[in-house]
């Protein structure tokens, strides 16, 4: 079996960020279901599974069912429901998250830029509880022969029961 020079590609680059770094590494595999309902309206279905460290470690997963309503050439609404499976310690938590979002986009000189504001009720088994997310994400158009597409971003986590900012992840 011949495994794609891509493939190896990626390989190689996720060994040498481990090497380097000295830090932990996650992968986030995720595959994307998708269809056109209307010609302004998407479905999609997208599992995806979090693995951590050097024993590549199972910790986290989820099913999300969405819709994707193209309301303008600027904005996407997005109702989503989640169902995800955390694992703290050696016990698996269940999570039930239905989701808002709204994502402003704009391009300019093939630069795009998108504004997600995203609103999640999260229910656990003891308790429930809201959170804001807003994140913003900067794309260059692809280049080269692997159609390459670099990105920048950052997000950041309001947590309101605890009424603060919690998170801030960069994104690269």
């Amino acid at each position: 079996m011949k495994v794609p020079t891509k493939t190896w590609f990626v390989i190689l680059l996720i060994l040498l960020v481990e090497q380097v770094s000295g830090q932990e590494w996650e992968l986030w595999p995720q595959i994307e279901v998708k269809g056109k309902a209307t010609e302004n309206l998407t479905w999609k279905l997208v599992p995806e599974c979090r693995i951590t460290g050097s024993n590549a470690e199972l910790y986290q997963g989820w099913l999300e069912a969405r819709l994707d309503w193209k309301a303008s050439p600027w904005l996407i609404l997005s109702p989503y429901y989640r169902f995800t499976t955390n694992l703290k310690g050696d016990i698996w938590q269940s999570e039930y998250r239905p989701i808002l979002a709204a994502t402003l986009s704009h391009g300019f000189q093939g630069v795009q830029v998108d504004f997600r504001n995203r609103i999640e009720y999260r229910m656990f088994e003891s308790t429930n509880t809201w959170r804001y997310r807003a994140r913003i994400t900067t794309k260059l158009p692809p280049f080269g022969k692997l159609n390459l597409s670099p990105y920048l971003g950052d997000e950041v986590f309001y947590d309101m029961e605890i009424d603060r900012l919690n998170k801030n992840w960069v994104i690269m």
